[in-house]
């Protein structure tokens, strides 16, 4: 699900050939971009409400962070936040009105992402890095009375409405290869990383006691990415960066497929 923080991590892994011993470097940066976020319900995320087809939309976010170097070694913290998103779905709920009812509604959701790690160069080309990373996301669904049943007749003025949000988190590993390209660097990454899931829901149709649940599942996921970046004037560069994830937890799947861009500059 890498999410993301895995790829702003290798890019700034990219300067580290440019270092001698007991350099120190500190690098902030900023990046912004879009992502393609899609959402699936996984098995047994809620016995009591059953979502037909996948949430997702192309979220824009910025991101902040920051990375310090001495010698061969580095630590980066970063944070990222998205704009909401917002997509229609349907889906089933039983056991919460008078017969099995068909819903349709919109959601609307965001995301945000914390993660820190520690990495070393082992060559002037090939790095490689752990950490833990951080990622909450909330869903809500506002009120609506587009409802049908499949057996009794509804009474009039029912509406549904509803929220969950969940929280990820765990550790993650990855290397990193990256390559000069005339006035250029080339990066790749990889990372693995094993996530636990803990999710909290609400629902409720009027005049009838909520639906409360609370659940959690654990992945072990890969992400990839491809990037490059280049000198603007002096110590500031530019970054430009393909990425994407994918985890398939127990009770729901994350896909993520980012572009994204950013200014890093270099402070000796």
């Amino acid at each position: 699900m890498k999410n993301f923080l895995y790829y702003v991590v290798v890019m700034s892994l990219a300067l580290l050939p440019t270092l001698t011993l007991a350099d120190f470097v500190f690098t902030p940066e900023i990046t912004t971009g879009v992502m393609n976020y899609k959402w699936e319900e996984g098995e047994g995320l809620n016995p009591n409400i059953d979502i037909d087809e996948p949430l997702s939309d192309n979220l824009l976010f910025l991101g902040i962070g920051g990375t310090i170097s001495v010698d061969r070694l580095f630590i980066n913290g970063y944070l990222q936040k998205t704009l909401e998103g917002e997509d229609t779905s349907s889906g089933r709920v039983e056991n919460i009105a008078p017969s099995t009812v068909n819903i349709v509604s919109n959601s609307n959701f965001d995301r945000q992402d914390y993660s820190i790690s520690f990495g070393y160069a082992i060559t002037g080309n090939f790095s490689t890095f752990a950490g833990y990373r951080k990622s909450k996301q909330a869903f809500d669904v506002p009120s609506t009375s587009n409802i049908k049943s499949e057996g009794s007749p509804l009474p009039p003025g029912l509406t549904f409405a509803g929220d969950f949000e969940y929280e990820t988190k765990g550790p993650f590993v990855g290397i990193a290869y990256g390559w000069a390209l005339g006035k250029g660097l080339v990066a790749l990454n990889f990372a693995v990383a094993r996530l636990d899931v803990d999710l909290d829901s609400h629902y409720t149709i009027t005049g009838r006691d909520p639906i409360v649940s609370s659940n959690s599942g654990n992945a072990i996921g890969m992400t990839m990415g491809v990037g490059w970046q280049g000198q603007i004037v002096g110590n500031l560069r530019y970054k430009v960066s393909l990425n994407g994830y994918q985890y398939d937890f127990d009770v729901l799947k994350e896909r993520v497929i980012s572009l994204q861009a950013g200014l890093r500059y270099s402070f000796y």
